[in-house]
This record gives structure tokens, sequence and C-alpha cells, in this order.
């Protein structure tokens, strides 16, 4: 089963993948996007990283990367906690 799927807007993950970086319970990950606990965004990559994603998620005082082909593939996978301290709102946004 495919986890990463492209699409118009951007990829559908599939939130066991998002589950297994935040050693969340499945069932958990909706309801935790919805309510703000998980955030996310999303960056297109530029000049030798053109047809490349960063898929990024955060989630308390975690980040999870994962760096997708245009087909959803997953080619690098990071995770990084910071202190298990929640990290500031301003982390959570792409730069200008």
């Amino acid at each position: 089963m495919t986890q990463i799927t492209s699409t118009l807007g951007g990829f559908d993950i599939d939130a066991a993948l998002v589950a297994e970086g935040f050693e969340l319970p499945v069932g958990d990950v909706q309801l935790l996007m919805r309510q703000g606990a998980i955030t996310s965004r999303l960056d297109q990559g530029e000049g030798e990283d053109a047809g490349t994603f960063r898929l990024v998620f955060f989630h308390r005082g975690t980040r999870l990367t994962l760096i997708v082909d245009e087909g959803g593939n997953v080619l690098r996978r990071s995770s990084i906690v910071f202190a298990g301290e929640e990290m500031p709102t301003a982390l959570h946004r792409p730069a200008p």
C-alpha cells in the first residue's frame, strides 16, 4: 500500500506514517490534526532539489520531515525532538 499519494493540491499521507513518526496510535492522528496539536507544511524543492517536496509535521517538541519525489516516494525521512518542549508556532510556518 502506498503511504503517500500525490494529489492536485499536494499529497495525501497515510495517518499510519505520521503516527509512526510521532509514536502515537494511528487513531489519534486525525483528531490531533483537527485540534491543531499536529500541524504541517509543504515546501517544494527548487534548484538542484527541483522535483522533490518536503512534508514537515510538528507535534509537541517533535518535528517529522519527509522528503518525497513527485510520485510520493519517500527519499529521506528524519525526526528530531527538541528537548521535549513545545516548539514556537513560528517554526511551523514556511519562510516568506
